[in-house]
């Protein structure tokens, strides 16, 4: 998520106060987490999109399975002569 420090310092305590602080993916609670935050998430993966409605907290494990940052793809294979045959 790419939300501004002035943007995440007004939006975290409202969303703490509509939901409370707690990931909505696992259940953990802030201080349970690693870094002891979690993370301000846009459900429809718009990050421009600042609507209350569309924002949720997930701890960081959360987030990542959600919206994974580098998605592993499978390396393609060269063809060797009898794969072009068919």
């Amino acid at each position: 998520m790419n939300m501004r420090g002035r943007d995440r310092e007004k939006f975290y305590p409202e969303i703490v106060k509509r939901d409370g602080e707690f990931c909505r993916g696992c259940g953990k609670l802030s201080h349970e987490t690693l870094e002891g935050f979690l993370c301000i998430d846009h459900r429809d993966n718009n990050n421009s999109n600042n609507d209350m409605s569309n924002l949720q907290l997930l701890c960081r494990a959360c987030n990542y399975y959600k919206n994974p940052r580098n998605p592993r793809s499978i390396p393609e294979r060269p063809q060797t002569p009898e794969m072009k045959k068919g």
